[in-house]
């Protein structure tokens, strides 16, 4: 969703993925190559939000694999900000705006904030950590039906610590499984190992849809 169809066409990510699913879905069951029993989704950095928030709505998927769990992103925005903070933007208290400000200063900073909020679709900061509240999981995450992976990674930053969340809000078939830095995939989506990544993923796979 950051490529071609944000930079060129000029469509931003939407809370409501299964909307992106379902049509893929559609397509793919008409294939003869494609087993309709063994189709599976997996999402990986903000797709760990995505691919549960689709498979919440799309029970045609055989396995899910969220790589970080994502439950909300507001609270993982709101994380990193004061708490009077939160409290200013949720009643659009004009004192938030300096604070927002010096958020955008620094060229790194500035470009990082931005990159996101062109994804999101949003004119400004404020009103992109306000659309983060429609990114949430927690009145649906018990509505996925399918075997689900979440991943987690104690030195992932980015992630904020929600996989754990997730997983514990599912009623479907989970496992849980923890990235550390000593087996050398710390850092986002184990950047450092993904070949690691791979392993896990795929045998969980292969144990899932047999």
């Amino acid at each position: 969703g950051q490529g071609g169809i944000l930079r060129q066409r000029e469509v931003p990510f939407r809370p409501d993925w299964e909307a992106v699913v379902t049509p893929v879905l559609d397509f793919a069951l008409q294939r003869p190559e494609v087993d309709p029993d063994r189709i599976a989704i997996v999402g990986r950095s903000f797709g760990g939000y995505l691919a549960p928030r689709a498979a919440s709505s799309e029970h045609r998927l055989a396995a899910c694999v969220a790589d970080p769990g994502q439950f909300d992103m507001f609270d993982a925005a709101m994380a990193r900000v004061p708490q009077e903070m939160k409290e200013a933007l949720l009643r659009n208290d004009p004192a938030v705006d300096s604070f927002l400000d010096q958020m955008m200063e620094g060229d790194a900073r500035r470009f990082f904030i931005a990159a996101r909020m062109r994804a999101f679709g949003a004119k400004t900061l404020k009103e992109f950590l306000l659309m983060q509240r429609d990114y949430t999981l927690k009145a649906l995450a018990e509505k996925i039906e399918c075997p689900t992976l979440v991943c987690d990674n104690v030195a992932d930053t980015i992630a904020g610590g929600q996989a754990k969340r997730l997983y514990d809000a599912l009623k479907c078939p989970k496992d849980y499984v923890v990235f550390t830095a000593e087996e050398g995939a710390d850092g986002h989506c184990e950047g450092g190992a993904q070949v690691l990544f791979h392993r896990v993923a795929y045998d969980w796979l292969d144990e899932t849809l047999q």
